[in-house]
């Protein structure tokens, strides 16, 4: 979904302008004190990866209660393919999140 080679044009987009240390851009730039449990899903071949185990850590460091789940050789937005069996894995993993978190079922 996002390329390598395509990275810096596809940032600007997203950028819009403001500088990419915007708390609102990347919540790596923000205070993370207080937020709920967050589930953090990535995949190996992910472009974001860095960013997935970087937010992991800024949770962590923040008390939040975090968890990272990175698949085998899924990309970005890997959990919208249906056909894909990791997507099936990932999103049985945010229901069970969910379940988790909030006590529903």
């Amino acid at each position: 979904m996002i390329r390598a080679d395509a990275i810096q044009e596809t940032a600007a987009h997203y950028l819009g302008g403001y500088p990419a240390d915007t708390p609102g851009i990347s919540p790596l730039f923000g205070d993370l004190f207080g937020l709920p449990p967050l589930l953090i899903q990535a995949g190996d071949a992910e472009v974001l990866l860095d960013d997935a185990t970087r937010l992991q850590a800024a949770a962590k460091n923040a008390g939040v209660d975090s968890t990272l789940q990175v698949f085998d050789e899924a990309f970005h937005v890997f959990q919208m393919f249906p056909e894909l069996p990791e997507a099936d894995e990932a999103l049985a993993e945010v229901a069970a999140f969910f379940s988790r978190v909030t006590g529903l079922r």
